[in-house]
């Protein structure tokens, strides 16, 4: 009775230990412990059985042990590979929502792995100055701590610092032309009105999107760093990038707080030969000062 308790325990015990696992992929990983099981309770027992067989001049336990152990290693085989397909199937790109019309949602508590940071619009040898700061991190407090958000800080010592984040979304039809609409979150501390020297650090700070069929790279150009597409010039909108709104929070009070921008008018881009498009955010300040933006969520929609 013991060692039907044991498998019983196995197959049905370790339930809830990795949630995160699809529940399909979990199942053939019990099996496989099953499996092991049934074979360490079967082994000690197939000598006693064998003894009896042997006396009886018979042979068949042997081969029903051979059998058993070629199905067993078959099942592991086939278990294996599937395995592997539905963790493949549920890496689909992008995490899309829905299909028509196409619309994404990056949420940085989750992800950030296919979004790329950079700089531009400053002068060379001002790297120190500006103190590059990008990268995962918690959400600042009084917000939830226990969420990440992507992380963009910089110094304006350029009086025009350009600081984005991007990603290429594949999967929309080659070379069509889309209106997409933009959903930007973001955590910022600075109440309206506030005065700074050049501007101020939140109505003169801000945010932008666009879509473009090439990739947007900071270029060199004699002795200033730019960007290789038409993204406009702080609050005035480019043919690659539109502006959203301004990085103030949106209170009276300098306090952490999570603020939604948007495009009214939909931005129209064209996806390259193999159907993809590459997304851009961005801060383009005017405060000469210091800015650190924390990205929360990024939505984009695009209807044909």
């Amino acid at each position: 009775m013991r060692p039907i308790l044991q498998l019983v325990i196995i197959r049905f015990g370790i339930s809830g230990r990795l949630p995160s696992i699809p529940k399909s992929v979990f199942f053939y990983i019990k099996l496989i412990f099953f499996l092991n099981r049934i074979e360490n309770f079967y082994n000690p027992s197939i000598s006693i059985v064998y003894q009896y067989f042997e006396q009886h001049q018979m042979r068949l336990v042997p081969l029903l042990k051979e059998y058993y152990l070629f199905m067993r290693h078959a099942i592991q085989i086939i278990i294996f590979f599937i395995v592997l397909l539905v963790s493949g199937c549920s890496k689909d790109n992008d995490n899309p929502i829905s299909d028509s019309p196409m619309e994404i949602l990056y949420d940085f508590n989750t992800t950030s792995l296919e979004w790329q940071w950079d700089y531009t619009d400053y002068f060379v040898n001002m790297e120190e100055s500006i103190e590059f700061d990008a990268g995962l991190t918690p959400l600042p407090a009084p917000l939830d701590t226990f969420e990440a958000a992507l992380a963009v800080g910089g110094t304006n010592v350029s009086d025009d610092l350009f600081m984005f984040i991007k990603t290429r979304w594949t999967g929309l039809e080659a070379n069509t032309t889309y209106r997409f609409s933009f959903e930007v979150t973001f955590a910022s501390n600075i109440p309206d009105g506030t005065v700074g020297i050049g501007g101020s650090p939140g109505e003169s700070v801000f945010i932008k999107a666009g879509a473009v069929n090439i990739e947007p790279m900071k270029v060199r150009v004699e002795d200033e760093y730019l960007i290789n597409i038409d993204k406009g010039n702080q609050a005035r909108d480019g043919v690659d990038v539109t502006t959203l709104g301004d990085f103030s929070n949106d209170t009276d009070q300098e306090i952490f707080t999570l603020k939604t921008v948007s495009n009214e008018d939909p931005f129209l881009a064209t996806t390259d030969e193999e159907g993809a498009i590459w997304v851009l955010i961005g801060t383009e300040s005017g405060f000469e000062g210091r800015t650190r933006i924390y990205y929360d969520k990024v939505r984009i929609k695009a209807e044909k």
